[in-house]
């Protein structure tokens, strides 16, 4: 995966936890992420595991890395059309 690839992942990851942030803030439905998590290198793909299930790109964190244990272990999806450009050919 390409630098780009993996900054435009990390930035849609911070996209979707600051939703969250504020769906947590008006609904009932509570996602509980640590508010540093959008501040520091927490979200970087180096503390992730990424791998492929069919065409889509699925990026998970381990317990801690982003929120407590109650919350589980968060998990980002990507389509393989969104994620496209940023994978090399391997053929």
């Amino acid at each position: 995966m390409t630098e780009e690839g993996k900054a435009d992942i990390e930035n849609k990851i911070l996209e979707s936890i600051e939703k969250d942030f504020k769906k947590s803030n008006n609904d009932e439905t509570k996602v509980f992420y640590f508010q540093d998590s959008l501040e520091s290198d927490a979200v970087k793909l180096k503390n992730a595991n990424v791998y492929f299930n069919g065409d889509k790109l699925i990026v998970t964190y381990p317990h801690y890395t982003l929120a407590p244990y109650s919350t589980g272990m968060p998990e980002f999806i990507f389509s393989k059309e969104e994620m496209k450009k940023y994978l090399k050919d391997l053929t």
